[in-house]
């Protein structure tokens, strides 16, 4: 018994802190990562929440900013709360093909780390369609070479959420 007395204590304490930091819970507990503390630690992601502040019940809208920012930064971390199961992925340096969530992450995370991507905007964008989709362009650097990017995202629900079906890059 006498040995289970540090170990209660620190359940104890921990328990006091969830009661009493309910905003650092939340942003810790998560699966979906939601972030609902204002100040972001280095390597932590932040995924806005949308207005309603409901997770999961963001407008298309919103989702278009996000992914938009996660290109522009060039984090792989910022875009996929937004991976489905799997989804069509087709970059200048890996085969198209249907890929899973995971599959995807990490050939977006080796295309995005070859590259500083300068600017991106999505220039077009399709809220309305019954497959949203938005497209762009912007600029990176390889290698000391500047080049063109040309992006192209839509999008399917599954379930309450909006999540990738297709992310091309030309």
């Amino acid at each position: 018994m006498a040995k289970q007395i540090p170990h209660l204590i620190s359940i104890l304490l921990i328990c006091a802190s969830l009661v009493h930091c309910p905003d650092m819970h939340a942003a810790h507990s998560s699966s979906d990562k939601i972030s609902t503390h204002s100040g972001v630690h280095p390597g932590e992601v932040q995924t806005i929440l949308p207005a309603n502040g409901e997770p999961g019940q963001e407008k298309i809208e919103e989702v278009f900013d996000a992914i938009e920012i996660g290109i522009l930064s060039g984090d792989v971390k910022r875009i996929s709360p937004y991976f489905g199961r799997q989804m069509r992925l087709n970059l200048p340096s890996a085969k198209s093909g249907y890929y899973s969530a995971n599959q995807s992450y990490y050939l977006l995370q080796t295309f995005f780390s070859g590259r500083k991507i300068i600017s991106f905007k999505f220039t077009s964008r399709r809220p309305d369609d019954t497959a949203p989709y938005a497209t762009g362009g912007g600029t990176a650097r390889s290698r000391g070479v500047n080049e063109l990017l040309q992006i192209y995202v839509s999008f399917t629900r599954a379930g309450q959420r909006w999540v990738i079906s297709e992310f091309n890059i030309y």
